[in-house]
């Protein structure tokens, strides 16, 4: 034992990278047992970094992150730090190859399917949390700081759950762990439960904004006869206002309505249930039911959704253009985005029909017309060059998408370290196949 013990301790020196505290220092060259090991004999926790070469966001954490002195000020004492690699390429050097087994028996083991992916686990090898997605400096030492905390680690508040623990807070930081871990059924568990615990609080307990954030987040399990349900029907105000966000309220009541009294009508399950639904039956039930919903709007959002699902274009332009007629975009980004350009990309990516690419070029046309700022114009601008090639305007096509790749560049001189600009392999890409006279959609989704 102590000869490997040594060995351990030796190898850790030699490949101990950034050992200067101006950031994390990621540890090399050992295998996982051996880490195992070292962590039991150091008495620190282990902390997996699991990134891919391709992955924007994880190189932004090794950029903007883990470089920072307080990250590794705090790091480098309490924690083992690994990267683990899960492509694999011909730049790869020894140490990655070497690890390179244990890389693909982590990731399996641990369901690894969002990069950049967060393992943290005990000096003895057991998976305490897990996260995943850029953070910031600031939440990256706080997520650092909650593993090191008993009263805050999953393990823990897992088992105060298991035994009948059940304030809040706990219940709360648990269901977002759960949530990282993709645990179902325990989310489903702990929503249950803090759905009875509110459900017993009085209205001002209830609508705190926390709670509603609660609400807001797992709408998919509150149902008509919930006391929250009610509350946004007798207060929505009150309640918009507690979070913040205008129409709230009723945005809750709608989530629960479309799935208590339009699914039910449209589907079995994943199969479609009616090739000709009743949408007045539907309207006229919900008009009754519920006071202050617009039971025209709900039914036209929901045949816009199901006429996408089937794959009825035509219907589905039809009811989108409607719903832009009389329910018009607010000139927000992401509501432009939304309305305009996402479903004239989607139809760029699913469809061949003629008629419904016309119609998705002109709300890509509208999208553009808006005021935006320059990089998200620059994709607007690369979803109407598809769409144009895709209709056979090749010349058109290949002009628009030099202009994206010029905007992109320049974006990239202005704003990256590296001079890289925005999506722009993706937009030499679609060049490079427009130049070919190749598909620049999916092939194999096309009906």
């Amino acid at each position: 034992m102590k000869k490997i013990n040594l060995t351990i301790i030796l190898l850790s020196l030699h490949f101990t990278l950034n050992a200067q505290s101006s950031g994390i220092s990621f540890s090399r060259g050992l295998s996982w047992n051996q880490i195992l090991e070292k962590a039991k004999i150091e008495k620190k926790f282990i902390f997996l970094d699991i990134y891919a070469t391709w992955c924007g966001p994880c190189k932004e954490m090794d950029r903007e992150v883990y470089s920072q002195p307080i990250l590794g000020d705090y790091f480098n004492d309490k924690f083992i730090s690994i990267k683990v690699q899960q492509d694999t390429t011909n730049a790869d050097d020894e140490s990655t190859k070497t690890f390179r087994k244990d890389a693909e028996n982590l990731t399996k083991k641990y369901n690894v399917s969002v990069l950049p992916t967060f393992l943290f686990f005990s000096t003895d090898g057991e998976l305490l949390q897990r996260d995943f997605g850029f953070k910031k400096t600031s939440e990256f030492l706080e997520l650092g700081k909650q593993v090191l905390d008993p009263k805050k680690q999953y393990l823990t508040l897992l088992a105060d759950y298991k035994n009948g623990k059940r304030d809040l807070e706990s219940m709360f930081l648990l269901l977002n762990m759960a949530k990282q871990n993709k645990n179902k059924t325990l989310v489903d568990s702990i929503v249950f439960s803090c759905g009875e615990y509110l459900d017993k609080k009085n209205e001002f307990e209830l609508t705190k904004k926390n709670n509603l954030v609660f609400y807001g987040s797992n709408s998919s399990s509150i149902s008509s006869e919930d006391r929250i349900f009610g509350l946004a029907a007798k207060i929505p105000k009150k309640l918009d206002s507690i979070i913040g966000q205008k129409g709230w309220a009723n945005d809750i009541r709608e989530i629960v309505i479309n799935r208590e009294e339009i699914q039910p009508n449209l589907w079995d399950g994943l199969k479609e249930k009616n090739t000709k639904p009743n949408w007045k039956l539907m309207e006229s039930t919900i008009s009754k039911k519920y006071s202050g919903i617009d039971a025209d709007l709900m039914v036209l959002k929901a045949k816009i959704n199901y006429y996408r699902k089937i794959e009825n274009w035509s219907k589905y332009i039809k009811f989108r253009n409607r719903l832009n007629s009389i329910d018009p975009p607010r000139s927000e980004p992401m509501e432009i985005f939304l309305r305009y350009n996402a479903p004239a990309w989607d139809i760029f990516l699913y469809s061949t029909d003629r008629s419904a690419l016309k119609a998705a070029l002109k709300w890509s046309e509208h999208s553009l017309n808006q005021e935006l700022n320059i990089e998200i114009k620059m994709q607007f601008y690369d979803t109407k060059s598809n769409l144009l090639y895709k209709l056979g305007r090749e010349r058109e096509a290949i002009q628009l998408e030099k202009k994206v790749i010029e905007i992109s560049n320049e974006l990239g001189k202005r704003s990256t370290k590296n001079g890289k600009g925005p999506l722009i392999d993706d937009y030499l890409l679609n060049l490079k196949k427009m130049k070919l006279n190749q598909p620049t959609w999916p092939v194999q989704k096309n009906r």
